[in-house]
């Protein structure tokens, strides 16, 4: 699909006087007017300089990018903004909102024009469709609600980087957008991660190591793939590809736990179970299975399964006691005979043994949790620890990871394929264990990383009926080095067109990175700022599009621009392109008119030749 056009009347930091107007591809130029009727008409154009087909591809085959657009803005401008408006067009209440839409739907080639201000005229042609009917002469489209023609037509797929603690239990998303931000995928993690009564740097620490977790397997679910690409594919990309990969008990969020169930667990479940002692009992005994593990955690076999049995007792607040109860069969079952299995005289593998067998006995057992389908991934998953872990259990030595090598990756039939399909679906609280690559990854090398991986899994797992797509991509740029940024849109193209064949796919960057620009035809592009209704007290801040075609700025072509050049002309550096503490401290030595000879030397510092020409001539060269 292809976004062509976005009319926002007002929302959030848009004003009613001050309407958004946003053209996303160079092709086309569309303009809303208010006609003296209650009509709006909506005149478009065909520019001159039309971008080519299929302009947006690396090769003749290439055919899933269909356009790609870029936000650029200062900070406040509105670029996020307009990545959650296009989230709540889909919502039931869209209706609140005075916008219109045009997007092209790629298997018709037909425009769809969406309103929820009234009837819309389109010039020249001038049929006249009603709200939400599509824009064709000879095509009769039933009306429609505008949020049920979007969620019909194409899935809208945002990503981002960030991550905020601040809102990671108050977000909200509509289930109609697949959202892959950080933040939105962290508060996504169900509801009793969250313990009221702990403190809140316990919840989230526990919190954020299951979603660090989770999202390091997502990568090896990448790799799996990414490993059998040509060469040259892979170079392009160049996604860092760790050689090793550590599965390690998560200790950590197994720590975290106990000191919840130690001190608040039990209490929000007794108003639930009715009966305080049977909350404590259950208490007591995961703790007490805990406390002879212990000495053996170490070991990735008996570590995660630690874990596994921390997390499962941790009072799961689900709300009701039938789900407790049902909760606690399986975690019963287990603990009732595993005093007997855990005994100082036995041996490591001799534990492990009897502990597997423990599991198997459970297979057809239900929880409030798990299913039968993820009480069966459970065995599966701690079988598939115990056999790559025996070699370690037999000879009684203690280790705390299982190294997996990458040629594995790409197997589907290998232990480490099954182990994190099985992990995904019999993790009903958090991670068992963790995940750490070998050599280590830097933070923007993890993120690169996750960015792929993430969307590698949307594609692989998430849409199946729609094949238009509209991804937007908010400040993807986020801890990359520039050379990463310079090839971010390259890498993406080509990505798209291994994971998503038979998909079409508007991509656009809501960025802050001159290199993204220097990709993007200025007529795809977007530039917004901040202002103020009251400059000077800086009062009634309202975001405005800052329009390239107007005759008093000198605006450049952004596609192929020398990224110095874009600094100047598209970025609104309003108090110059050097560092505003270098600008006061050259600024001062001008003023003082000083001949000192240590003012000579603060001369030789500056790296620009034509300010360190005026700094000369300042102080008497």
């Amino acid at each position: 699909m292809r976004l062509l056009y976005l009319y926002i009347n007002s929302y959030r930091c848009f004003r009613q006087k001050h309407p958004l107007e946003i053209n996303f591809t160079t092709n086309f130029r569309f303009h809303l007017e208010q006609d003296s009727s209650p009509n709006i008409i909506l005149a478009y154009e065909k520019t001159s300089d039309k971008l080519p087909d299929n302009f947006f591809s690396v090769d003749s085959t290439d055919d899933v990018v269909t356009e790609v657009s870029a936000i650029m803005g200062e900070n406040g401008g509105g670029k996020t903004t307009i990545a959650s408006f296009l989230q709540r067009s889909r919502m039931v209440d869209a209706k609140k909102n005075k916008f219109v839409i045009v997007y092209e739907k790629e298997e018709t080639r037909k425009w769809v024009v969406l309103s929820t201000m009234g009837t819309i005229v389109v010039s020249p042609q001038n049929p006249q469709p009603k709200s939400g009917y599509t824009w064709s002469i000879d095509e009769n489209v039933g009306y429609l609600p505008v949020e049920e023609i979007l969620k019909m037509d194409f899935d809208y797929v945002y990503y981002s980087p960030h991550y905020t603690t601040q809102y990671a239990f108050s977000l909200h998303d509509d289930p109609s957008c697949a959202n892959l931000s950080t933040t939105a995928l962290f508060s996504k993690r169900p509801d009793y991660y969250y313990n009221k009564n702990c403190s809140r740097r316990d919840s989230i620490s526990f919190i954020q190591r299951g979603f660090e977790t989770e999202q390091q397997l997502w990568c090896l679910d990448f790799a799996g793939e990414y490993v059998k690409w040509d060469e040259m594919t892979r170079s392009v990309i160049g996604i860092p590809a760790p050689r090793i990969v550590f599965l390690r008990p998560n200790i950590d969020m197994a720590e975290v736990s106990t000191i919840v169930l130690q001190q608040q667990a039990s209490a929000d479940r007794m108003p639930i179970d009715g009966d305080p002692a049977y909350s404590i009992e259950i208490a007591a005994k995961a703790l007490g299975i805990v406390e002879k593990l212990k000495p053996n955690a170490q070991d990735v076999f008996l570590g995660s399964f630690m874990t596994f049995i921390l997390n499962y007792f941790r009072n799961v607040p689900v709300g009701r006691r039938d789900a407790h109860q049902q909760q606690d069969k399986l975690g019963l079952k287990l603990l009732n005979d595993l005093p007997t299995i855990i005994r100082p005289s036995s041996s490591l593998l001799e534990q492990a043994t009897l502990i597997l067998e423990k599991l198997k006995e459970c297979k057809n057992l239900t929880s409030a949790l798990l299913d039968a389908a993820g009480v069966n991934a459970l065995i599966d998953f701690f079988t598939d620890v115990y056999i790559w872990d025996r070699p370690y259990l037999s000879s009684n030595m203690k280790t705390n990871s299982i190294p997996f090598e990458q040629e594995h990756f790409d197997d589907p039939k290998s232990t480490l394929y099954r182990m994190i399909v099985n992990h995904g679906l019999s993790t009903p609280v958090n991670a068992y264990i963790s995940v750490e690559f070998d050599p280590p990854m830097s933070s923007g090398e993890e993120t690169y990383l996750s960015m792929f991986a993430r969307l590698f899994w949307y594609f692989k797992h998430y849409s199946e009926n729609k094949r238009d797509v509209l991804l937007f991509m908010d400040e993807s740029e986020t801890s990359l080095h520039p050379e990463w940024q310079q090839k971010l849109t390259m890498a993406l193209i080509i990505f798209l067109n291994k994971v998503a064949k038979g998909y079409k796919v508007h991509v656009i960057f809501a960025s802050h990175s001159p290199m993204i620009l220097s990709d993007i035809p200025v007529g795809n592009a977007v530039f917004l700022r901040r202002r103020y209704e009251d400059e000077k007290k800086r009062a009634g801040a309202f975001s405005e599009q800052v329009f390239t075609q107007a005759p008093e700025l000198d605006w450049i072509n952004t596609f192929g621009a020398n990224i110095i050049d874009l600094y100047g002309s598209s970025f609104f550096l309003h108090e110059g392109t050097i560092g505003s503490f270098a600008k006061y401290k050259i600024n001062q030595y001008i003023n003082q008119n000083s001949k000192e000879q240590t003012d000579r030397d603060f001369v030789k510092m500056i790296g620009d030749p034509f300010i360190r020409t005026i700094v000369e001539d300042s102080i008497g060269g």
